[in-house]
């Protein structure tokens, strides 16, 4: 049995972030002496205690996230299988559409 992490987890979200055209992870940049958030981009939460991976998205310059697909966290195989089922399904609407 494979054993899926954190940095799994975190791969699994940049593909998917990579699917949809979202910028992922770096959210901030440096604009003078202040750090200013990308708006609408993707990141990966991950905390074990609280139930395992969720992605964010920054909303404002601030730095406000929303999660674009709900708060439930998932472990990282469940996060991973649920994304790659995303991906797939990404794949197939955009082979339809080709024709």
């Amino acid at each position: 049995m494979d054993r899926y992490t954190k940095k799994d987890a975190r791969d699994c979200g940049k593909r998917l972030a990579k699917a949809l055209g979202k910028s992922f992870g770096n959210c901030w940049v440096k604009k003078g002496d202040k750090n200013i958030a990308k708006i609408g981009c993707w990141d990966v939460d991950y905390n074990p205690i609280y139930g395992g991976a969720v992605i964010t998205e920054i909303h404002n310059e601030q730095g406000g996230i929303g999660q674009p697909f709900g708060s439930r966290r998932l472990k990282p195989e469940a996060f991973c299988g649920t994304i790659n089922f995303a991906i797939k399904s990404i794949e197939i609407d955009r082979e339809k559409r080709k024709k």
